[in-house]
């Protein structure tokens, strides 16, 4: 299982953006003694914008949940036409470190889960991320907490009737289209002032090959160039 303190000190050593939250560096999000900030009694969700300096990388997602929101809007899955920055890149790499399944390694991450209502169409919402950040996977490379894990986590205190705040932020090393990891937050409102769901976790965005061990897509360098990789409009 990946060492996530190694990974983040590492990061740390790449001289990661210190500001990657709503907006693509505007700073970070406080997610402490928030009130029941629904809009005239209803849950909300608001996209960042996608940052057209470095290729038109989402910048992050903002929510507050309840049931009925969860009840009257509904969250749709990435399809293959979606392909966010450095998608095709990440397949790519995969295939020059080897010993993984290229079609399958490499997904399109919804930063809002789409059992929580988020798109996959909005290309707001995806980024381009492994599997073993996203989900559970079989075999050796796994990441324990990985996003769905947490995602998780948030459906089901909504589910019991909780009020949650949540945000989810990719987190880039400058101008890299591809995340080095995901910040996921989430916080419950419960008016009676009972114990709810709260957390600030990091996923990396790190992939293993059984040839070159564990790699953080959002911190390649191109052997030939020594610049990183992918940077722009580099698919």
């Amino acid at each position: 299982m990946l060492d996530l303190a190694g990974v983040m000190a590492l990061i740390a050593m790449k001289a990661l953006a210190p500001h990657a939250l709503l907006g693509d560096g505007t700073g970070g999000m406080d997610t402490g003694n928030r009130a029941d900030c629904r809009r005239g009694g209803e849950g909300w969700v608001e996209y960042g914008y996608l940052g057209s300096a470095n290729g038109n990388r989402a910048t992050g997602v903002e929510a507050r949940l309840d049931r009925g929101y969860l009840d009257t809007h509904k969250g749709t899955p990435t399809g293959r036409e979606i392909k966010p920055p450095g998608y095709q890149w990440a397949r790519a790499y995969l295939g020059h470190l080897g010993g993984l399944k290229t079609s399958s390694a490499i997904n399109a991450c919804h930063l809002l889960g789409s059992d929580l209502t988020g798109s996959g169409t909005d290309l707001r919402n995806p980024a381009s991320c492994s599997r073993q950040a996203n989900t559970q996977v079989r075999g050796d490379g796994r990441i324990g907490d990985h996003m769905f894990s947490y995602e998780s986590q948030v459906k089901a205190a909504v589910d019991s009737g909780q009020v949650i705040h949540c945000s989810v932020t990719p987190r880039h090393s400058g101008a890299y289209t591809v995340p080095v990891s995901f910040d996921i937050t989430a916080e419950a409102n419960i008016p009676d002032g009972s114990p709810g769901i709260a957390f600030k976790q990091t996923v990396p965005n790190s992939v293993y090959s059984p040839r070159e061990d564990w790699k953080n897509l959002g911190l390649v360098t191109d052997s030939r160039t020594g610049l990183p990789v992918p940077t722009g409009s580099l698919p």
